[in-house]
């Protein structure tokens, strides 16, 4: 049979605005991923939210259940996955994974 292999965030959540400043909406987050399945390069994928570009986390905002990859593994199948996470203006976005 097959194994369905999935890489979830379950909470990403925004420490602070990615600028520092009090007028700043959000940090705009979205991810890459990419890897080597069985063998075969893939990606890089850009993974973001249904209908927008990114998560817009303002300050002590979250999102939840964040589902950045799944696949179905056949037996003696492997992945190896590499994961990128951005702020759309390039700013540093100090966030926690839970």
């Amino acid at each position: 049979g097959t194994l369905r292999a999935q890489l979830t965030i379950d909470k990403l959540f925004a420490l602070e605005a990615s600028d520092g400043a009090w007028f700043s909406p959000a940090n705009d987050v979205y991810f890459m991923v990419s890897g080597i399945e069985s063998g075969v390069d893939f990606g890089p994928v850009r993974v973001h939210p249904a209908g927008r570009d990114t998560w817009e986390l303002d300050t002590g905002a979250s999102a939840n259940n964040i589902s950045l990859w799944q696949h179905d593994l056949k037996p003696g199948e492997s992945v190896n996955l590499f994961v990128s996470m951005f702020d759309q203006d390039d700013s540093f976005s100090p966030v926690i994974f839970v």
